[in-house]
């Protein structure tokens, strides 16, 4: 007796972090006939603290996913920083394509390199007939001061193209290093008409000081 499976689409969603080092900027020192004077600017120290993680769903035809309702290791993002008034985290999409296989700022639909059906492209979104997928922020913290989801993304929303604030993290006041957290999740609807196969999303996260 054969047995026949049904397709299952599988997306691989990607969190491709960037990191931040800490830069030193030494002014010059002017000697003239009276005191010299040097001046050192130190910049924040921020830096993600976790290493890069792929989520997979699996998503039957017809049937919405997401990473909530997978059991998942890779827990939250987190970051750390000392700046004096905290720090924010931008998000965009940063997929695949033919002509970028490791992904490109901008490019948020999920990319696979099958053929056939509705075609190599899942588009972001968040309703309707037609394949989507989507993120959120679930949920962030930090150890010793407050953080915040900006811009309504505690919503499933579309993969921006562009850099965009998500959450906000507040400094200590006295440049003393903080630890935040983030988790993202993300979902993804497959309608009946999309090939099978493996679609490759991804969302680039980028720290950026406040000033």
């Amino acid at each position: 007796m054969k047995i026949k499976s049904k397709y299952i689409f599988i997306p691989v969603l990607t969190l491709t972090m960037v990191f931040a080092a800490m830069a030193l900027a030494s002014g010059s020192a002017f000697a003239a006939t009276g005191a010299a004077d040097a001046a050192v600017n130190v910049v924040p120290a921020c830096t993600f603290t976790t290493s890069d993680y792929t989520i997979t769903i699996p998503v039957a035809p017809g049937t919405l996913g997401n990473s909530e309702s997978i059991t998942r290791t890779d827990g939250s993002i987190e970051t750390t920083c000392n700046g004096l008034n905290g720090w924010k985290i931008q998000a965009i999409g940063y997929s695949p394509d033919s002509t970028h296989p490791t992904g490109d700022d901008g490019l948020t639909s999920m990319y696979s390199p099958v053929s056939g059906g509705l075609g190599n492209f899942i588009p972001t979104g968040t309703s309707g007939s037609n394949s989507y997928w989507s993120f959120k922020i679930t949920s962030v913290s930090s150890d010793t001061t407050t953080a915040s989801i900006l811009n309504g993304y505690g919503s499933y929303s579309n993969i921006p193209s562009s850099a965009v604030d998500v959450a906000n993290y507040t400094g200590d006041g006295a440049g003393g290093t903080v630890t935040g957290h983030m988790r993202p999740d993300y979902q993804i609807y497959a309608s009946g008409g999309q090939a099978p196969g493996t679609y490759t999303g991804q969302v680039k996260y980028t720290i950026v000081v406040n000033p």
